[in-house]
């Protein structure tokens, strides 16, 4: 897959990503969504999962789902822990 695929389908998870999680006030949207503007997915991720798990905020399987596609394709497994997002899911 060329780069730019590779960003491009990265971004488009990512925007779904913020767009789903609605347990998230504004300024905590905005703030996952700043580091998306800057291209820092990873900390966009990892700050998404933070605020998940340091806020207690409930989290859709559909976003969990996103976070998981997003940490393998981009490499992050290492600091974003899944099993402990997992807990937070709301069906």
């Amino acid at each position: 897959m060329p780069e730019s695929e590779f960003y491009d389908e990265v971004e488009s998870l990512a925007r779904r990503l913020v767009s789903s999680l609605s347990g998230f006030s504004p300024r905590e949207r905005d703030e996952v969504s700043s580091f998306l503007d800057a291209g820092e997915y990873g900390l966009a991720i990892e700050t998404a999962s933070a605020i998940v798990l340091e806020e207690a905020r409930p989290l859709s399987r559909v976003s969990l789902e996103l976070i998981r596609d997003l940490v393998a394709k981009i490499g992050i497994d290492d600091t974003v822990d899944i099993n402990r997002l997992e807990v937070r899911v709301v069906e």
